[in-house]
């Protein structure tokens, strides 16, 4: 190995300095794992992401948030409007009348004055309309946050790219450099556009079942739990076909997988002696 030019209180500092050494890594494989990290819960994961953000920026997530999770209200406004329409409709064929919470939500609105068709109309095109503007309402604050989320993204990445390269050079070298790759892009975009969209989402459709179910279970316990029930049953049984699905499926990579790593490689000589 040439050396020329170097100084040799240089080469030397270089070799003997322990401090430039690069640190051996306190895992056994000589790298981090997932399972060198403790288990924490999704409540955890969720504020340790959101703490990443400044203050400003994590009041006015919180905010979209609230809006978001707010729209269930015109889904449960809709459910309504599609009840008032059925009761309408089966009151204009002579079967029963009206309900008296449907009239008087009928007259809140201002349209008992109108015969059996156009009130049936009316109020099916009020559903539709209350039930497109959720939908596009939602997809619109979806949109936003995820958008929002990647700009975060993009500056927490570049805060911990510059405090990263900022660190002493040992420091630095502690890390692999697939370590500090995934640290500082895939696991900035697990930790906030990732999570924090996914947990928005959840939270806004958790709500919308929570509302509807509590409504339905007020109006009529017996029809909602026989549904809850019947719908369950249908959840567990696709779930069971679906994982024994997967199982199979799995298990068939698996074995082509090993297959494929246990065929034997054609030599030199048998490759010659078949031409």
């Amino acid at each position: 190995m040439k050396t020329e030019g170097w100084p040799t209180e240089v080469r030397l500092t270089v070799v003997t300095d322990p401090d430039m050494r690069t640190p051996e890594p306190s895992a056994p494989h000589r790298g981090l794992n997932v399972e060198d990290f403790q288990k924490t819960s999704l409540w955890w994961s969720i504020r340790k992401a959101s703490s990443l953000l400044s203050p400003n920026k994590r009041r006015l997530l919180y905010l979209a948030v609230a809006i978001q999770v707010s729209l269930a209200f015109l889904d449960l406004v809709g459910i309504a409007l599609i009840g008032l329409v059925a009761s309408v409709a089966v009151s204009g064929i002579g079967v029963t009348e009206v309900p008296e919470w449907a009239q008087s939500m009928i007259d809140a609105l201002g349209l008992g004055g109108l015969t059996v068709s156009q009130l049936s109309v009316v109020l099916a095109l009020l559903a539709v309309i209350t039930l497109v503007t959720k939908t596009i309402a939602s997809a619109f604050m979806s949109r936003w946050i995820t958008r929002f989320l990647a700009a975060r993204q993009a500056e927490i990445s570049t805060d911990l790219a510059r405090g990263f390269l900022s660190l002493p050079l040992a420091s630095v070298q502690r890390w692999t450099t697939s370590e500090a790759i995934y640290a500082l892009g895939a696991g900035v975009h697990a930790a906030s556009t990732s999570l924090l969209s996914a947990a928005t989402t959840i939270a806004a459709e958790a709500f919308l079942f929570a509302i509807v179910g509590i409504s339905l279970l007020m109006f009529d316990p017996i029809l909602t739990i026989s549904a809850f029930t019947f719908f369950a049953l249908i959840v567990i049984l696709l779930q069971r076909i679906l994982s024994r699905w997967a199982a199979r499926n799995a298990q068939t990579m698996k074995d082509a997988s090993i297959d494929t790593l246990t065929l034997p490689v054609p030599t030199v000589e048998s490759a010659s002696i078949a031409d």
